[in-house]
């Protein structure tokens, strides 16, 4: 699952729910270092890529695989 704004306030609680049903989930963020301090570590599932939804060739990380 992809979550777009993974360290705000709803995109942080959705990517929390998701790993704790064992979803894997890669969290877009613009800001990695907030990110590692925020959300659930890698071990949980969560993969963290720094990319902007409003800069295109930001997303190719983020979509790899898919």
């Amino acid at each position: 699952m992809l979550v777009a704004g993974a360290t705000g306030g709803v995109g942080a609680a959705v990517v929390r729910q998701l790993s704790a049903q064992g979803v894997p989930v890669v969290a877009l963020v613009r800001d990695g270092v907030k990110a590692a301090a925020s959300l659930p570590p890698p071990s949980a599932g969560v993969q963290i890529v720094e990319g902007d939804v409003y800069k295109f060739g930001t997303l190719t990380k983020a979509l790899a695989g898919w």
